[in-house]
């Protein structure tokens, strides 16, 4: 519940009286940055909300950057930048947006600009106009914040949904490190696992259209936790029994998280969350129910910190709110 202040009336407006929360991160004070309705907020203890960004459209996955600053997808209006006449007005095109502390956009780039300067015209643009208007659909930038033989510190992997694919980025010189496609279709949810590692959640959703231009998605068979190789270029499938055991399906959205003796595995479309051990037996298992109506989960985040565990602990602790 958010406490009604002077800004309540524009949440109101802007969300009406109920909104799904996502991507939420928390800070050392127990604040929670989060999104909704495609806007950026940040909350204190108390429910109180301490500043809204209506300006920019915010979606899917948010991260902290190298800097701490937040990390996450914006939607961008082509025309504006200097490749316009590659698109028409209905064009739908995705950035890199990084947020201060304070929630003011001050940093971002254009994904088709990316693509366009490192000459994959044809990847981006070379599809019929009425399968898809929305070519890109970034749905998580995974930041890289150590060196390895492979990336470097401040790098971004890209996870391109429309495209089916992951793009290894470095921001300090605008290019194209690698485009990674493979075994996966429509993936979210893209982690570093260590200098030659990434995981991916693939979704193994395709879209189609019907005769009256009608998209629907599909998915041909369970999701999957894939582990990519970046020197050998092979992949793995990580506990996929017990993903087919659980019919782990969901369509879009989706995410996983790797730790050290488990795998948490956030199934989207159907509302569930699951806590594996490393060799897929179940710890437990969230329903995301009420009434027998079925909701959303949507990117939840672990605070893996003891340090800022302990943070958080002592501020809920410590708040004194009013009512």
């Amino acid at each position: 519940i958010i406490k009604d202040n002077e800004n309540f009336e524009d949440l109101k407006i802007n969300f009406g009286k109920r909104f799904q929360v996502n991507s939420a991160l928390i800070d050392n004070n127990g604040n929670i940055i989060a999104k909704t309705s495609h806007n950026l907020l940040k909350l204190d203890l108390c429910n109180n909300l301490k500043w809204l960004n209506k300006k920019i459209n915010v979606h899917h996955s948010m991260n902290y950057d190298v800097r701490g600053n937040y990390l996450t997808p914006i939607t961008l209006n082509p025309l504006e930048n200097d490749y316009k006449n590659f698109f028409d007005e209905t064009y739908v095109d995705d950035g890199i947006g990084i947020f201060s502390k304070e929630g003011e956009l001050i940093e971002y780039k254009s994904i088709s600009e990316i693509i366009i300067d490192n000459d994959y015209h044809g990847f981006l643009l070379g599809i019929d106009s009425n399968l898809e208007k929305d070519p890109i659909h970034l749905n998580d930038i995974e930041p890289v914040l150590f060196d390895g033989p492979f990336f470097k510190k401040g790098d971004f992997f890209l996870s391109l949904r429309h495209r089916s694919a992951i793009i290894h980025y470095r921001p300090s010189n605008n290019k194209i490190i690698d485009l990674i496609v493979g075994p996966f279709s429509h993936q979210h949810d893209i982690d570093i696992l260590d200098q030659n590692t990434i995981s991916i959640f693939n979704n193994n959703n395709i879209t189609r259209l019907s005769e009256n231009n009608f998209k629907s998605e599909k998915n041909f068979k369970n999701n999957e936790i894939l582990i990519y190789d970046l020197n050998t270029k092979k992949y793995s499938k990580l506990i996929n029994n017990s993903l087919v055991d659980y019919n782990i399906s969901t369509p879009t959205g989706g995410l996983h998280e790797i730790g050290d003796k488990y795998i948490l595995i956030e199934e989207h479309d159907n509302g569930r969350v699951f806590l594996f051990d490393k060799n897929g037996q179940i710890y437990w298992i969230f329903n995301n129910v009420e009434q027998n109506k079925k909701s959303l989960v949507g990117w939840g985040s672990i605070v893996k910190n003891k340090n800022k565990i302990n943070k958080i602990t002592e501020s809920i602790n410590q708040k004194k709110c009013t009512e």
